[in-house]
């Protein structure tokens, strides 16, 4: 997966020289993330899609996962995705929206942020190709203090992983953990999914066709919100329903066209027994030939009249005939 950083500069200041060398951060990221993620990206088949993550930095240092969203892929192909870079500085400026509109300027309540990236590997496993590397790499360039999250789900295989480094594209762990909110960093989260509702009105469905709002989802569904959770699992339904009708109506097709063969494989096996009949026919009875081996008789030399040549000799002469019917006779 990539995406586009230039526009993105802007919204971040460099991280501090030093912040890569030390070791990573742990992370939070609930089940209902990556199940809602899964719910939206397994009707596309094996085509690949990315989206962000909203979250916070906890009171014991960690990366703590809450909402995210999927925008609309530029790209999506198998082993393959690109969003729109700009998404980052949407995200960023809906966070600092809501922690600007809940709560006070220096109060304890941890900020929100753009503290991670999810994207799908369907069909092909967990890990983190050569372009996914250098798209976290890229991501904490632009973090000011070098934290970033990034979420791997195959939702063809069911499973999904956490990855803390770039640098171990093949060391995760199954997302867990339970997310712990206050009031205040609660509302901040619901006022940052409802900004994003607004920008999701003003720009259309398919620019943001999903909104991960998380274990926050019955709390932005009771706003008056939609729920994307149930919307993609009614489209599952849906492609599911589609996908058995077509795959009935190809097998109806074979079915007709395995009982048309049947039909000209006993056709032809008809005119080959007419055929044999037919050659029977022509080369004559066998039960008569049969007969008339059966009834013919040799008669040996010694049965036969002496003739000496006469013509009395010869009127006595024994004819013998055969016919199908009555053997040998005397004429």
């Amino acid at each position: 997966m990539a995406l586009t950083w230039d526009f993105l500069r802007r919204w971040y200041s460099p991280k501090a020289p030093d912040s890569q060398e030390s070791a990573p951060s742990p992370a939070i990221v609930p089940r209902s993330l990556v199940d809602q993620a899964k719910s939206f990206t397994a009707p596309r088949g094996r085509l690949e899609m990315g989206g962000l993550l909203v979250g916070h930095v906890d009171r014991s240092g960690r990366n703590v996962c809450v909402v995210g969203f999927f925008p609309e892929q530029t790209e999506a192909s198998p082993g393959y995705c690109e969003f729109d870079g700009g998404w980052m500085a949407v995200a960023a400026a809906a966070a600092e929206h809501a922690n600007s509109s809940v709560g006070l300027p220096f109060d304890d309540t941890p900020s929100l942020r753009v503290i991670g990236w999810i994207h799908t590997h369907p069909g092909i496993g967990l890990f983190l190709s050569g372009t996914d590397t250098a798209t976290y790499e890229a991501n904490l360039e632009i973090s000011p203090d070098g934290r970033f999250v990034a979420v791997v789900v195959d939702p063809l295989r069911n499973e999904d992983g956490v990855f803390l480094s770039p640098d171990s594209p093949n060391e995760h762990c199954p997302a867990k953990g339970a997310v712990v909110l206050g009031s205040r960093l609660r509302r901040r989260y619901l006022k940052f999914l409802s900004k994003m509702e607004e920008i999701r009105a003003e720009r259309g469905r398919e620019a943001l066709p999903f909104i991960v709002s998380g274990d926050l989802r019955n709390e932005h569904v009771a706003a008056g919100h939609p729920d994307d959770y149930v919307d993609s699992y009614l489209q599952s339904v849906n492609t599911i329903r589609d996908e058995v009708k077509s795959m009935y109506e190809r097998l109806e097709e074979v079915r007709i066209s395995v009982n048309e063969a049947i039909v000209v494989v006993v056709g032809r096996i008809d005119e080959i027994e007419k055929r044999f009949v037919e050659l029977g026919e022509e080369s004559g009875n066998p039960e008569e030939s049969s007969l008339i081996e059966a009834e013919t008789v040799v008669v040996s030399e010694s049965d036969l009249p002496v003739v000496d040549g006469s013509e009395e000799d010869s009127a006595g002469l024994v004819s013998v005939s055969q016919n199908a019917e009555g053997g040998l006779y005397d004429q």
